[in-house]
């Protein structure tokens, strides 16, 4: 694993369940976690449209827990400023979740969808980019 790619898994530190999911890799437990906020927007919308509250506040709650252990297991010390804007960036979209739930408000679902689907494309990416830095001469 080069060094660049240990750093970028270290944002996310290895505490919680990802120290006790030792046999899988970390990038594959946040791409879980990233696919399962985008999961569970799109089932809180659809409980929008449809009209079921419970079904959405359930939903909108789960995202709200998602988001928030991303949050939690980023390593400030490892992480740097990259932690700081993901902070940020996930108290937001917590937020905004928050107010579609209470307004009722689908275009705060797709924001978030958006946002997160950012963060998930980068992430998901990042194997790549790393086999490629450690595969091209300096």
């Amino acid at each position: 694993m080069s060094l660049a790619y240990a750093q970028a898994v270290n944002h996310y530190g290895q505490s919680g369940p990802l120290a006790h999911a030792a046999e899988q890799s970390p990038h594959q437990l946040i791409e879980c976690l990233l696919a399962g906020a985008l999961s569970r927007i799109a089932q809180a919308r659809r409980a929008l449209a449809t009209g079921d509250a419970s079904a959405r506040g359930l939903h909108s709650s789960r995202v709200i827990d998602i988001i928030g252990y991303l949050d939690g297991i980023l390593d400030p010390k490892a992480g740097g400023e990259l932690t700081t804007r993901l902070r940020s960036l996930y108290d937001y979209c917590i937020r905004r979740i928050f107010e579609a739930n209470t307004r009722q408000d689908d275009a705060a679902y797709q924001e978030v969808a958006d946002l997160i689907s950012e963060v998930k494309s980068a992430w998901d990416q990042l194997p790549s980019r790393m086999h490629a830095a450690e595969v091209s001469p300096s």
